[in-house]
């Protein structure tokens, strides 16, 4: 699958048929995607491969398969640290419904607005604690 290469002089013209291929092309990945999925999600191709950390870790990666299986989340990163150490660093699942690429340690989410609320509890948690006045 490739997008072909439009040559006019009309601008509009070029981002309707672009968008136009572009749907084209989901339609036909998404196809794909169902003819390869059989239903059932294995850790070996739903969890990025990367080190277990600890034991903790080894049971979310069970506990994110039997949530993948149950069609009850799409993909998720956690990282966790404990006295400086990295005890959980997992990625599983897709990047969205509209977007079946694999979720990476790496992957980029849109968060929008949700880091106010990250930011005043952690504001609040330094208060508490005397940090700050």
């Amino acid at each position: 699958m490739s997008l072909p290469i439009y040559h006019t002089n009309n601008s509009e013209t070029v981002a309707a048929l672009a968008v136009g291929d572009l749907h084209q092309l989901q339609s036909e990945y998404h196809i794909q995607l169902s003819n390869m999925n059989d239903g059932r999600v294995s850790s070996a191709r739903w969890i990025y491969d990367s080190p277990v950390y600890s034991d903790v870790e080894a049971k979310l990666r069970r506990f994110l398969v039997d949530l993948g299986n149950a069609n009850r989340i799409l993909g998720i990163q956690v990282c966790a640290y404990k006295d400086g150490h990295v005890i959980i660093d997992t990625a599983a699942g897709v990047l969205g419904q509209d977007d079946r690429r694999p979720v990476q340690p790496d992957s980029l989410f849109p968060v929008f607005s949700m880091t106010k609320g990250v930011t005043a509890g952690m504001v609040h948690w330094l208060a508490d604690k005397g940090c700050i006045h």
